[in-house]
């Protein structure tokens, strides 16, 4: 089932926006911290994201992440930013899936059922279309409450 997930991921052609807006400054700063630059610069994050991300705003979005979670998204840097977005959208997926998995009590034989109840909440839907980062914060209380 993942393998599937991740062929289409990759090789299907997503809606350009579909999440990359809120992860575009998180994935620019973990750029420069891989690289050993300052990634609270915003003449840097700006050169980055306008270069290699396709930012055309008059403004530079900024990321407040701290370095541990730079480290989190480090693999990521390494490719370029498209596929990184795909990338960090199936392990949006994966992170919320293997939550639901830890949060479960019950021995229930509806358990598509959590799943599903947790893609159709719409918080969920907003944070994978935006490419939020609030899912390693669910996964990190999802392991600490397991």
């Amino acid at each position: 089932m993942v393998t599937m997930g991740v062929l289409i991921i990759v090789f299907i052609r997503l809606p350009i926006s579909l999440g990359i807006v809120d992860f575009r400054p998180y994935w620019s700063a973990s750029y420069l911290f891989v690289r050993g630059k300052d990634f609270s610069d915003l003449e840097a994050l700006d050169k980055i994201q306008r270069s290699l991300t396709g930012w055309d705003q008059s403004y530079t979005m900024q990321a407040w992440f701290t370095p541990v979670e730079h480290l989190i998204l480090s693999p990521l840097t390494f490719v370029p930013f498209e596929q990184a977005a795909k990338l960090w959208l199936l392990s949006n997926i994966i992170v919320l899936s293997l939550s639901v998995w830890f949060l479960r009590t019950s021995t229930s034989l509806n358990r598509w059922l959590e799943l599903l109840v947790t893609f159709s909440f719409s918080a969920t839907l907003t944070s994978l279309f935006f490419g939020q980062v609030n899912t390693l914060s669910l996964l990190g209380l999802a392991l600490y409450f397991f």
